[in-house]
């Protein structure tokens, strides 16, 4: 290989190495989050349900998450970055208890949020919408939910969020 191929092959290889090693940067969604949700609903009336003041604590490992919404609501979930704008993506994330009988057993819920980053920097957002099913206080219920949080703090949640079993 000729020099002036050599070193435009390292430089093409450190530029492919710093953009992979951005977008992990941009992407780890680790932390603790603040924001809120409120859901609309349908169990033979109409309701709505708000929490202003939710906590969100995040674990990630490569493009995998696990999620816990106000202490005990536990998601697993996927994280999928646009490789044109390395700041903004979307993530899903699916309740552990999601199961495919609706009506029978556990809750189900999937939410789809789109995200938004800032390198090398705490902050971070997203917003998302869900839908779910399940039966609360004696009553079987289905609703979207919509749901906003912004990243106080980048920190792994320690002991970290274990994924659904």
């Amino acid at each position: 290989m000729r020099p002036s191929n050599w070193i435009s092959g390292v430089l093409l290889g450190a530029m492919t190495l710093t953009a992979t090693a951005e977008t992990a940067r941009a992407y780890d969604l680790s932390g603790t989050w603040e924001g809120k949700w409120s859901c609309s609903g349908f169990d033979g009336g109409r309701f709505k349900i708000v929490q202003k003041l939710s906590p969100l604590l995040i674990s990630q490992t490569g493009d995998t998450l696990a999620g816990d919404f106000d202490g005990g609501w536990v998601y697993n979930g996927r994280v999928i970055a646009d490789p044109n704008k390395l700041e903004k993506g979307e993530l899903i994330l699916m309740y552990c208890a999601t199961d495919n009988r609706p009506g029978v057993g556990d809750e189900a819920e999937i939410i789809r949020a789109k995200v938004k980053t800032k390198l090398g920097a705490d902050k971070a957002s997203f917003s998302g919408l869900s839908i779910y099913e399940g039966t609360f206080e004696g009553f079987f219920e289905v609703g979207t939910c919509k749901y906003s949080y912004k990243r106080i703090s980048a920190a792994t949640p320690n002991p970290a969020i274990a994924p659904c079993p």
